[in-house]
């Protein structure tokens, strides 16, 4: 799971940078870069992938994948609005819409990524 987290962080970290940093359509605490966002970004999201990982259905049926994709989806829409009303995340030309597209397929690449590290595993 090291490398999985791994890849989430470093997934999230570019993110950020074009989308926070160059293009500023949101942001965490204040615009630009903050110290406060590094523990927030080195904590949430490498956590945020493992309990979404340690729970995917890999043995389901694709649609039984697709429904768990889409509610881990609607759960981050949920506390991205939590953290807006909170103030330890802002928009400004980003929609909450924006990210209920976003994050099925963020959470797909997950996935992929965990199936490339298992196949490279296997095949040592």
């Amino acid at each position: 799971m090291y490398s999985t987290s791994l890849f989430a962080l470093v997934f999230e970290l570019i993110a950020n940078i074009y989308l926070d940093l160059k293009y500023d359509l949101y942001g965490y605490f204040d615009k630009g870069p903050d110290w406060r966002t590094l523990p927030t970004l080195i904590l949430i999201f490498p956590a945020v992938n493992l309990l979404f990982l340690n729970f995917y259905p890999f043995t389901r049926s694709k649609t039984i994948q697709l429904i768990y994709i889409l509610i881990c989806s609607i759960i981050g829409v949920v506390f991205e609005w939590i953290y807006i009303q909170t103030d330890f995340f802002y928009h400004n030309e980003w929609k909450l819409r924006y990210s209920l597209v976003s994050y099925p397929f963020i959470f797909y690449i997950l996935t992929l990524n965990i199936r490339y590290i298992r196949k490279m595993i296997n095949n040592k």
